[in-house]
């Protein structure tokens, strides 16, 4: 490496750009376990309609998100060499399109029973999953605006300006869902139906406060046009694996809820407790890989091929340290996280077993999303599909259904379906990150 390269000036770097997005996805984790709480109060059949109901909400949530990928690839490229009528031109193509797709998504949960039936048979769940979805719904239109103007600062390099939509969206979201979960003064409780609405409603004014901070940044005005066909080829050509990964991998994560639902109220309930922790640990690892993809994507930009090896190393050791320190402490007081959300003795116990499991995985989650983020950035999205969707299918839930199914382990066996995917994929991805180094995929320049 050469004598300028250090590992402390990169992770300055890095922890300057990704410390507003760790703040924004631990407060919005935050506002999640606030809004379990609130549901936990309702009683297990309502907590366990809300982890079936998001389960499919998330195929929908994700797969829009992964249509914008491609947009946050290009933006971080262009953004690199300093060119924003490029950027201009990518996001102008990029919003109608999401805005379609998001519209197509919302309608679909409200016929979204047959995905339910899948996930439980108990109709009582499945009602309550339907209700919620159904006045979640509008969120996914709201959602497609704030992911693009949150996308364009954070590869500007300014995350503070998402950071500061998440948290107003946040406060929103608490104040709200306490208000329609439980009612207040004159105005009834809805329940599981306030819980969605709240969700929508707080997303709409984050959009809102988003929005007028664009437009007070003044990075460049937003005119609605008919999409570019070539700024739409490039950018769907990037995005179009990580949709079909999303799909299918949310598909996948159905399947697995299916399993745990074979397992009764109370798994599916033990479930939501360890997944929430799971997720924690995830979404700090993704906002390393999301800042070591942008970074990364700056110095594509710029065609310094030193510095996006140097970027590389330094993310994932970072990101290592962090977050096998994290899981240690999971696993350690695994027990008393699982009693900040419910008092079931049972349900208790199998998500104590299952958080020790999450522990455990912590550091091959780190391997597996900063090699992901550099995938990304590096143009190669086929390939990250490729090693994602062949590792849930063939690995996680083979693995999931054996230990915790078949062998009886319970919820803890379900959640090494979860180790072993991101023990494979961690290897997987970093054979792919050395390929991919030596050979990055070209970005067009807009005209």
């Amino acid at each position: 490496m050469p004598k300028s390269f250090s590992h402390n000036q990169e992770w300055k770097r890095l922890g300057k750009l990704t410390s507003p997005m760790i703040v924004s996805s631990t407060w919005q984790l935050f506002v999640n376990l606030i809004g379990t709480a609130f549901i936990g109060v309702l009683g297990a059949v309502n907590l366990a309609s809300v982890a079936v109901a998001l389960a499919v909400f998330s195929i929908f949530s994700q797969t829009a998100a992964a249509t914008a990928v491609g947009y946050r690839i290009v933006s971080a490229r262009r953004f690199g060499p300093g060119d924003r009528a490029g950027v201009k031109a990518a996001l102008e193509t990029m919003f109608p399109i999401l805005v379609l797709i998001t519209l197509g998504e919302a309608l679909c949960l409200w016929f979204a029973r047959p995905l339910l039936v899948l996930i439980s048979r108990d109709p009582t769940v499945v009602d309550g999953a339907l209700h919620y979805l159904q006045f979640r719904s509008p969120e996914l239109v709201f959602f497609a605006g704030f992911l693009l103007l949150q996308t364009t600062f954070n590869t500007y390099g300014e995350t503070k300006w998402g950071m500061y939509a998440v948290l107003t969206s946040g406060v929103l979201n608490i104040s709200l869902s306490y208000v329609l979960i439980f009612g207040l003064g004159p105005f009834p409780g809805m329940q599981l139906a306030g819980a969605g609405l709240a969700s929508a409603l707080s997303t709409l004014g984050g959009l809102a406060f988003l929005a007028w901070c664009f437009r007070r940044r003044r990075l460049f005005r937003i005119e609605l046009k008919r999409p570019r066909r070539d700024e739409a080829r490039t950018i769907l050509r990037l995005s179009s694996p990580e949709i079909v990964n999303q799909a299918l991998d949310y598909t996948g994560g159905l399947v697995f809820t299916a399993l745990i639902g074979l397992l009764g109220i109370s798994a599916l309930a033990a479930a939501r407790v360890a997944n929430v922790v799971l997720m924690t640990l995830f979404v700090l690892a993704s906002n390393f890989g999301l800042g070591l993809q942008i970074m990364m994507g700056h110095s594509l930009g710029r065609n310094d091929g030193k510095e996006v090896r140097n970027r590389l190393v330094s993310g994932r050791l970072m990101t290592l340290i962090v977050l096998t320190v994290l899981g240690l402490g999971v696993s350690i007081w695994s027990g008393s996280i699982a009693g900040l959300f419910t008092r079931s003795q049972s349900v208790l116990s199998e998500a104590a077993l299952a958080i020790v499991v999450v522990g455990v995985t912590a550091p091959f989650v780190a391997w597996t999303t900063t090699h992901s983020g550099a995938l990304q950035a590096l143009g190669h999205t086929w390939w990250n599909m490729y090693s994602n969707i062949a590792t849930v299918w063939l690995v996680q839930i083979p693995v999931a259904y054996i230990m915790g199914v078949y062998l009886g382990v319970g919820v803890a066996g379900i959640f090494v379906g979860y180790f072993a995917y991101f023990a494979t994929r961690a290897t997987i991805n970093q054979v792919l990150v050395e390929r991919g180094t030596a050979r990055p995929v070209s970005i067009p320049v807009s005209r």
